[in-house]
């Protein structure tokens, strides 16, 4: 402490001396301007340099730096040397080297810290008061370190006051100076916030400098002349400020060198980008080149005018138009003058809205061709828009669809000709089954009639077999309809509650029977704890397990065939199982297609369609489950049925099934038909359940009727001539309403299976549908639903596929088929009186027939003639008359089809088909009434009972024919089964037993010896004509 008390006095002057012991000194006002100068342009080089370092890194930030301080440091040092030469005293001031030198070392380190301070893109306020304090300490330091190399005889001191605050402006000088450098920025242009602030910051240097010269005290006496104190004062600041000049300029050359080093660098390394950049735009280039020039199709680049002018546009062009590139773009063809003129205003109109809108459009259009064709192309596009929002122009592309548009106008043709050919397809099943179900009528009904009656046990058991046969063909008739129903998908199903067990205990019921004639076990597999009610279409379900248990014993020879079913996770699952033949692994996969079976052996041998899997796949597919197979050959098969039926309700569905057949009451019934025939079968059916009916023959006398009686339902032919159903029908309805009478319902008569033509009923005002052949089980169901006696299926659901009121077989009768078919006209009639009436009341009816037909032909009155022919058409089929039938439907044809070209040759035919047909008619009172042609007449219970008949029905040579002719077929291993029906009729059943049991074994042999015998019989006079 001691020390320090007394070192102060020799830095400080601590007491007032006598004031001629101080000296005091004046400034040279040149140099003191010089020293601001060196300041302030040494200090904008600063600033300079300092913004050069603020983007460079690493050495070259330190490098700039370091030169940034040495011309920084060399300015300051040399504003203070220059300020020192400055200053004039009284004295002879010399400088000592060393220390002098050493003085630029704080000035060197301020001028570091500062420019490092300077580079920064920021300063906040602790980096600024900590800047200052250090850049304001090393300036002081530097200047009061050079203070000190000053030697001259006078003593120097500092005071106190003035030190303190030389080093208080030090730093708030330099703190200004660096606030003004950021403080500036943004303010002003780069070179003038460069200017001042290298102004301010040189002010400040200098202002720190003169003001700790002002606290400097010479203490001493005068030794020498007072207007100068350093020899050669001007000259050694010339030196200085050249010095300190060429620092800055050697500095500002390195920077610059620094600058242009990194600018080059910088430059090489741009070029290579550039360079990479032009390499990758020119591939890229040449790759939308190619692309372009390889996409398939038009790519194009259009602007938004009338004719479409094309910016771009490539090559494919000419391949699609004819037309070259080139062309569209220098303007010698516009692509808008080649869209085909009907589609040029639906193009236009596409575009403007989707321009108008700003969204991609796709349009199809054609275009034609410089060869003169026409191409359909395809068009995609979207307008480009600028920076406001206006279209610029059109990018699409155009792709050639002609092709495609051909193979689709073909697919289109292909879908059309495939729906032709399934219509066509359904109409031939419709047809065909409206065709074959007429005689079933007649078969079914007289059948249920004669059962009826009293007969021996032989004719109950032969007409037993005559309805079964029957049934069976109208369940062949069904799976066909089935089928084709399914195929199109026009088989509705239904969803109620029913019982699942009953349903398999009445499918193995209905084919215990045939089981148990191959000594076949049939077993339900039901468990107990196994769910009962399901909801779902129970006749379908059933019609599943008949076919498939139907299947199994048709195929089984031996054993047991099983009905299992199982409800597994949420689904009934069914399975029929049998020990039968089994299937071939490689026929597994074609069990299900229709028309298949195993094998060719297999359908020789067991028969039969193959349209019973094929139905069942399809019925259960729209129930929504699967069906599969798996076999093994002569192991047996079983086949899998998954349902997915949900539970049903236990008591909707015994309600359902307890529900009894409703008996009528005794009814008064009006029916109308066109054909006496049916409506005589009508007649009989109804009558014989105590039904008092009225018969009209058509809408007109029905309509005449019904206003004259009242009937509790009408049953109405549909297709009848003059006012048809349909039309006797509404007016019905209208007559009801003017009357103000009650509803009386109408059940529509037809055989049609055509949807359209039920929904023609329904519409037409008609309550039911009852279809032919006419079953009167459903015929009386029917009733009862209209009538309200009993719950039933709704109108159009009555009944199986409808048939037809004309006979199958006669349509295809030849010129050579005789006129009267009697075979045929006992099977429609039952008998041949009642058959016989219906031909003479015909024969009366058309007595004047041919000269109407030759009338109403030369007159051309085409629509009266058609009606004329279609009746006769219908007459014929019910009186069996296959002559008339075939040569009737011909001329039906013509005319509906406009060919008057060949309809005089058909009309001249047809009229003498009829007068045949009339002909052989009148015979029937003048020849024997037993036979007609080779034919023999069947025998009836009500037929004349003499002597001549009988003789007539058991004519030798007729039976004889018949016997060769089965003969002849026997041979030849078929059956000729017209011949064998034919010949039990002239003979009677029981004079041919054996021969039909032998036939029944497929024995032909010992039949071919039971029919040599018969043969000698027949030739013997006298002899027993049957078979022992």
């Amino acid at each position: 402490m001691s020390e320090l008390s007394a070192a102060l006095p020799q830095f400080f002057l601590l007491r007032d001396g006598a004031p001629t012991l101080l000296l005091t000194g004046h400034y040279d006002g040149a140099l003191v301007l010089l020293s601001l100068a060196v300041a302030s342009l040494t200090s904008a080089l600063a600033l300079q340099v300092a913004g050069m370092a603020k983007p460079a890194t690493g050495w070259r930030r330190q490098s700039i730096l370091a030169t940034g301080a040495l011309a920084l440091g060399g300015g300051i040092w040399s504003m203070h040397f220059i300020g020192m030469l400055a200053f004039q005293l009284c004295a002879q001031i010399a400088f000592n080297a060393h220390i002098t030198a050493a003085s630029m070392v704080p000035a060197l380190i301020a001028s570091w810290v500062a420019l490092a301070l300077l580079s920064r893109r920021e300063l906040d306020r602790w980096r600024l008061v900590a800047g200052g304090v250090l850049v304001g300490a090393g300036i002081g330091a530097m200047h009061y370190t050079g203070m000190a190399a000053m030697e001259m005889s006078a003593a120097l001191r500092y005071d106190p006051a003035w030190f303190g605050a030389s080093i208080v402006v030090a730093v708030l000088l330099a703190m200004l100076a660096l606030w003004i450098r950021f403080g500036l920025a943004g303010r002003l242009s780069r070179p003038w916030a460069i200017a001042l602030g290298g102004v301010v910051m040189g002010g400040a240097i200098a202002g720190m400098h003169y003001t700790a010269m002002g606290a400097a005290r010479f203490v001493g006496l005068a030794d020498g002349p007072c207007n100068t104190s350093i020899e050669n004062a001007g000259w050694l600041a010339l030196a200085v400020t050249v010095m300190a000049l060429a620092i800055s300029a050697i500095t500002a050359g390195a920077n610059g060198l620094l600058v242009l080093r990194r600018l080059n660098t910088e430059l090489v390394e741009e070029r290579g980008r550039m360079l990479v950049m032009e390499t990758a735009l020119r591939d890229s280039e040449t790759k939308y080149r190619t692309v372009i020039a390889n996409s398939p199709g038009v790519t194009f680049r259009c602007r938004l005018d009338e004719n479409w002018s094309m910016l771009l546009i490539n090559d494919a062009v000419e391949d699609l138009t004819g037309w070259t590139a080139r062309d569209f773009l220098e303007g010698r063809q516009h692509f808008a003058a080649l869209i085909h003129r009907h589609d040029q205003a639906r193009v236009n109109a596409a575009v403007e809205t989707a321009v108008a809108a700003d969204t991609p459009y796709a349009l199809e259009y054609r275009v034609h061709t410089r060869d003169a064709g026409e191409r359909w192309v395809s068009e995609r596009g979207r307008a480009v828009r600028d920076a406001q929002g206006a279209p610029q122009w059109i990018d699409g592309v155009i792709l050639d669809i002609t092709e495609p548009k051909r193979l689709q106008r073909q697919l289109e043709e292909a879908k059309e000709r495939a729906e032709s050919a399934a219509a066509a397809k359904s109409a031939f099943l419709a047809n065909m089954s409206h065709e074959i179900r007429t005689p079933m009528n007649a078969i079914l009904g007289f059948t249920e009639l004669l059962l009826d009656t009293t007969l021996t046990e032989a004719q109950r058991r032969h007409l037993t077999t005559v309805r079964g046969s029957a049934r069976s063909l109208l369940a062949l008739l069904n799976d066909i309809l089935d089928t084709a129903k399914l195929d199109k998908g026009a088989m509705e199903l239904e969803s109620v509650d029913f019982s699942l067990r009953t349903v398999c205990e009445q499918a193995l019921n209905s084919l215990r029977l045939l089981a148990q004639r191959k000594n076949l076990v049939l077993h339900l597999d039901y468990p107990s704890a196994a769910p009962r009610f399901f909801q779902g279409d129970p006749l379908r379900v059933q019609q599943v397990l008949l076919n498939l248990v139907g299947n199994a014993i048709k195929f089984t020879e031996r054993g047991v065939v099983t009905l299992r079913m199982r409800h597994e996770g949420g689904q009934v699952h069914l399975a029929v199982v049998d020990t039968g033949i089994g299937i071939a692994p490689d026929r597994l996969d074609r069990i299900f297609d229709a028309f298949a079976q195993a094998d060719a052996s297999t359908t020789r041998r067991f028969g039969g369609t193959g349209l019973g899997t094929t139905i069942s796949r399809q019925l259960v597919e729209r129930m929504g489950g699967r069906i599969t197979v798996e076999s093994e050959l002569g192991q047996g098969s079983t086949f899998h049925v998954w349902l997915p039926l949900p539970a049903g309700n236990a008591a909707l569905a015994e309600a359902q099934a307890s529900e009894a057949a409703v008996a009528l009451p005794p009814l008064r019934l009006l029916v109308a038909d066109d054909v006496a025939q049916n409506g005589e079968l009508l007649q009989l059916i109804l009558g014989r359940e105590g039904h008092q009916v009225t018969l009209a023959a058509d809408g007109l006398q029905a309509l005449k009727a019904f206003s004259d009686e009242r009937f509790d339902a009408v049953l109405m032919d549909v297709h009848m001539p003059g006012l048809d159903g349909l039309g006797a029908t509404r007016r019905i309805r209208n007559f009801e309403h003017a009357q103000g009478r009650g509803h009386t319902p109408v059940v529509a008569l037809t055989a049609s299976v055509l949807e359209e033509d039920r929904q023609a009923a329904l519409a037409a005002g008609m309550d039911g549908f009852a279809v032919k052949p006419v079953e009167p089980a459903r015929l009386f169901a029917e009733l009862a639903r209209v009538l309200g006696l009993s719950p039933g299926r709704g109108a159009g659901e009555a009944g199986p596929a409808p048939s037809t009121r004309h006979a199958a077989g006669l349509g295809s009768a030849g010129p050579g088929t005789e006129p009267l078919d009697w075979q045929q006209g006992l099977r429609l009639w039952g008998s041949v009186t009642a058959w016989q009436r219906g031909l003479r009341r015909f024969a009366e009816e058309q007595r004047e027939g041919v000269a109407r037909l030759h009338q109403l032909t030369q007159a051309r009155q085409w629509i009266e003639l058609r009606g004329l022919v279609h009746r006769w058409r219908g007459v014929a089929g019910s009186l069996a008359m296959p002559r008339l039938l075939a040569h009737a439907q011909p001329v039906e044809t013509a005319l509906r089809l406009g060919r008057e070209e060949d309809l005089m040759a058909l009309v001249d035919t047809l009229a003498l088909t009829l007068q045949d047909t009339l002909d052989a008619v009148a015979e029937l009172d003048g020849r024997p009434s037993g036979f007609a042609a080779s034919a023999p007449m069947p025998m009836s219970a009500d037929r004349p009972a003499d002597p001549s008949a009988e003789a007539a029905a058991r004519d030798l040579r007729a039976s004889k024919q018949l016997v060769d002719r089965l003969a002849a077929a026997l041979k030849r291993s078929e059956l000729d089964d017209e011949s064998l029906s034919a010949l039990r009729l002239a003979l009677g059943a029981e004079a041919l037993g054996p021969l039909t049991r032998a036939l029944d074994d497929f024995d032909f042999d010992a039949a071919l010896l039971l029919l040599q015998s018969l043969r000698t019989r027949l030739s013997t006079p006298n002899a027993p004509q049957g078979l022992s």
